[in-house]
C-alpha cells in the first residue's frame, strides 16, 4: 500500500510539473502575442495623456489640449485626459469648455478630490469665489490629507478680498497640515502658511515662514513672494 501511494504522488508530482511547465509556455506565448484591440487603445491614449501633460509643463496649452481630446477619441471616459484638458482650457480662456470637463469628471468619478478641484479652478476663473470655496470644501471633505486641496482652500481662507471668505485660524491649521504632508519641502505651501499667519496678526511667523519659502520659489513666483515678504515685515497683510 505504502508503495502504491508513493508511486500515486509521484505521478501527481509529475502532472503539476508538466502543468507548470504548460504554464510557463503558455505565459511566454502570450507576451509575444500582439495586444488586443482594446489595449492598443489604451497604450494609444495613454501616449497622448503623457504628451499632453508634457506640453502642460512647457505651457503649450493648445497643443495640450488637442493630446488630451486625442487621447479621449481612443479611451472616452479617460478621467486623466479630462482633468488635463481642463486645465489646459483654463489657461486659454475657453472657460465654459473646462467647466464641461469639470462636470464630466464629477460624472464620471464623484468621489475622486481632483474631481472639484478642477471645478473649483474654473470657478475661480469666472471670480465666483462663493463655489470656488464651495468645492474646495468638497475636496478637503472627501480627502483631507491631498496637499493640494488643503492649500488652495488655505491660501483663500488667509487672502481672499473678500471679508466673508476669510478665516485666518482655520487657514493656519489646514496650511500646517498641508506643510506636514508635503515635508515642508514645497514652497507654494510654505508661502501659503505664511499669509494665513499675517491674516491672523502674527507677523513675526509670516516673516519666518516667508522668508524660508523665497528660496524655495520658482523663478517665475519669485518676485511675488519676496514682494509678500516686504508686506509682511511692514505689519501689511496679503490680498487676491
Amino acid at each position: 500500500m505504502k508503495g502504491n501511494a508513493t508511486i500515486s504522488l509521484r505521478k501527481g508530482l509529475g502532472n503539476l510539473g508538466f502543468l507548470i511547465i504548460l504554464l510557463l509556455i503558455f505565459t511566454i506565448v502570450s507576451s509575444c502575442l500582439p495586444p488586443s484591440p482594446e489595449e492598443a487603445r489604451g497604450k494609444i491614449a495613454d501616449w497622448h495623456a503623457k504628451k499632453g501633460f508634457e506640453l502642460l509643463g512647457k505651457k503649450e496649452f493648445e497643443k495640450a489640449e488637442k493630446e488630451f481630446t486625442k487621447a479621449m477619441e481612443y479611451k472616452p471616459d479617460f478621467f486623466l485626459a479630462y482633468h488635463g484638458r481642463c486645465g489646459a482650457r483654463i489657461e486659454t480662456g475657453r472657460l465654459d469648455e473646462a467647466m464641461e470637463d469639470a462636470e464630466k469628471m464629477i460624472e464620471m468619478n464623484p468621489r475622486n478630490e481632483i474631481s472639484y478641484l478642477s471645478r473649483a479652478y474654473v470657478f475661480r476663473k469666472k471670480g465666483n469665489m462663493e463655489e470656488t470655496k464651495a468645492n474646495l470644501e468638497r475636496c478637503v471633505e472627501i480627502n483631507d490629507k491631498q496637499s493640494g486641496c488643503l492649500n488652495d482652500l488655505a491660501w483663500l481662507l488667509a487672502t481672499s478680498s473678500q471679508d466673508s471668505m476669510r478665516d485666518g485660524v482655520r487657514a493656519v491649521e489646514m496650511a500646517k497640515r498641508a506643510c506636514e504632508i508635503t515635508k515642508w519641502q514645497n514652497a507654494a505651501v510654505v508661502d501659503t502658511l505664511a499669509a494665513a499667519y499675517a491674516e491672523i496678526g502674527d507677523f513675526q511667523k509670516a516673516v519666518e515662514y516667508q522668508s524660508k519659502a523665497v528660496p524655495m520659489q520658482m523663478t517665475e513666483h519669485a518676485e511675488g513672494a519676496k514682494e509678500r515678504l516686504e508686506m509682511y515685515k511692514a505689519g501689511e497683510k496679503y490680498r487676491e
